[in-house]
């Protein structure tokens, strides 16, 4: 049985979250062996409203769930002896990794273990740039610093820009994440026209136009 730390505890096992699987908008047919823990894992942006919730045969096992920060403390858990089904809901207090641990304890004795489902669901905080998500729905850039953009993965940024020939615009993309973030520019839908796609925590480049007209600026998050 696992001990249940209270919140804001530093969960003890963080070496076993090596083997942790991401998780999306989604629900999870899953088996939990007697004595094995489930982790899991997902980004989340500040302001991000995260639910959580398992459903099993609580005659045959007593599960529960454990959300932890990126430094492994616990901030959320769920384990009401005699119920069926867990739930935790919270808002991301910033952008970061959550960890996600499912339990079992109270097998009954013939139960190699206990199927159950995980149900995920991410009510997502846009910024104040969205809907931007084609290139038909690109945002106007003017000259100017753009902050506190979200980028999620799968789910580029198209902006449009125009140029005058001759005219040389600079893009500076700057972010903190341990994913990776690739800027494009193109002169329409088929010709790319720049990019920058390193690995560092900025993506920049220098483009002179060479005809007066729109161009499209994509930015996309890649793991």
């Amino acid at each position: 049985m696992i001990r249940r730390p209270p919140r804001s505890t530093l969960f003890p096992y963080t070496t076993l979250f090596r083997s942790k699987k991401l998780l999306n908008n989604d629900i999870y047919d899953l088996f939990l062996t007697k004595g094995d823990l489930d982790f899991f894992y997902v980004f989340l942006f500040e302001g991000d409203r995260a639910t959580f919730t398992i459903e099993f045969d609580g005659s045959k096992a007593d599960l529960g769930l454990l959300v932890l920060n990126s430094d492994f403390y616990v901030i959320e858990m769920a384990n009401l002896p005699g119920s069926s089904n867990e739930s935790v809901t919270f808002t991301a207090p910033e952008s970061s990794v959550y960890q996600i641990l499912v339990f079992g304890q109270d097998f009954s004795f013939t139960q190699p273990g206990i199927p159950y489902t995980l149900d995920t669901s991410v009510i997502e905080f846009d910024d104040y740039l969205e809907q931007n998500d084609d290139l038909n729905n690109g945002k106007l850039l003017q000259d100017g610093y753009y902050q506190s953009l979200i980028l999620r993965f799968g789910d580029p940024d198209f902006f449009t820009i125009y140029m005058k020939a001759g005219e040389t615009i600079t893009v500076d993309v700057e972010f903190n994440t341990d994913q990776d973030i690739d800027i494009f520019l193109y002169s329409d839908i088929n010709t790319e026209e720049a990019s920058s796609k390193t690995f560092g925590e900025t993506e920049y480049f220098e483009y002179t136009a060479s005809v007066s007209q729109e161009y499209f600026l994509r930015v996309e998050l890649f793991y």
